[in-house]
């Protein structure tokens, strides 16, 4: 525990500077979080475009995971050369009685097979890899976000779409790798020593946001809408099971969002709104965002069922009153879930 404090302890000012340089970054792309908190939010990147942004910011990840990564390893080998120095039943020390016919090759290779035991389960059960914060994760997923559907929609490549596509897998990949560390951090049972590795609501909203933001950036692409429909249910799910973040306001209006985006006008895309706004109000997280983005999905027939019950619930909506006409209880958790009670973006 001590040592796992100390490569934390170490490694704190080189986290600060990366976390700093991605918020710059980040600083740069209309709309992400660190933009609207400026006292002047840009509304177009000066230097770069969206693609180029996110490579850089990509690029610090990987090479703080990297330097993670390399710790954890000469870590790894430090100690399994001291467990195999001190281990008295040491397989090798039998090959000393030359009347003995023992197989040398065999034993040879039981000893490298142990040897690469111990060296998974040191790695493995350390914890995360002391460098990237779950804050560097969310920065990128936000950035991705925001910017999907811009860099697909201004992409100059003959495959329009081809950006999307990058955006999407990226975004998966950092969504896993977050949700990857805190799952080590369980494991070795140190999470509660890392709290900077606990994933966020933006950890799991921004891949459900990016999804919608693709699907509708590019509605005639079938690889497009397929990609971001996996990746909005996987993190739809993902964010139920976790044991520490709750699905919120913005994870059901967000997935309202790409719900409009990806499915036809039909019974199908009414049956499966009404689940998410009823989903959401057994998660007392109804609020005004909520409610215009279940309008805008409803303002189109989908069949007499739908219809007769979404007209009936919009019409007991009044913006302003407590609880804006629906009951009070429906709306209990929509600020406390929030990532910032100041902001709604996730």
């Amino acid at each position: 525990m001590e040592e796992y404090e100390q490569a934390l302890s170490e490694c704190h000012s080189l986290q600060q500077k990366i976390e700093y340089l991605l918020r710059g970054y980040s600083a740069q792309l209309p709309g992400s979080l660190v933009n609207l908190t400026l006292a002047s939010p840009s509304s177009s990147s000066n230097d770069m475009n969206s693609i180029e942004i996110i490579h850089k910011m990509m690029q610090l990840l990987t090479r703080i995971e990297m330097e993670g990564k390399a710790y954890v390893e000469l870590r790894s080998k430090y100690r399994s050369q001291l467990a195999h120095i001190s281990d008295p039943n040491d397989a090798s020390s039998a090959n000393t009685n030359s009347n003995v016919n023992i197989d040398t090759n065999v034993d040879e290779t039981t000893n490298n097979n142990n040897h690469a035991w111990k060296m998974t389960s040191l790695v493995t059960n350390f914890g995360a890899p002391p460098g990237p914060t779950n804050a560097m994760y969310d920065l990128i997923l936000d950035a991705i976000a925001v910017s999907v559907s811009i860099s697909s929609s201004s992409s100059s490549s003959s495959e329009p779409n081809a950006n999307a596509i990058e955006l999407l897998e990226t975004l998966k990949e950092v969504h896993q790798k977050s949700l990857h560390r805190y799952e080590l951090d369980v494991k070795a049972g140190v999470e509660m020593m890392n709290p900077s590795s606990c994933p966020t609501p933006v950890t799991f909203n921004a891949v459900i946001r990016a999804a919608g933001n693709a699907a509708a950036g590019n509605p005639d692409k079938e690889q497009v809408r397929d990609y971001a429909m996996e990746n909005a249910f996987f993190a739809f799910d993902a964010m139920y099971h976790h044991p520490v973040v709750h699905r919120n306001s913005s994870t059901y209006r967000y997935m309202l969002d790409m719900i409009g985006a990806v499915f036809p006008v039909g019974e199908v895309r009414g049956n499966i709104a009404a689940v998410m706004w009823e989903k959401a109000v057994q998660d007392k997280v109804v609020d005004v965002p909520l409610f215009e983005a279940m309008k805008k999905v409803g303002s189109e027939e989908h069949g007499e069922l739908f219809d007769g019950w979404w007209k009936s619930t919009e019409a007991k909506f009044v913006e302003g009153v407590n609880g804006n006409g629906f009951p009070i209880v429906w709306g209990k958790n929509k600020k406390l879930r929030r990532f910032d009670r100041k902001m709604d973006s996730y």
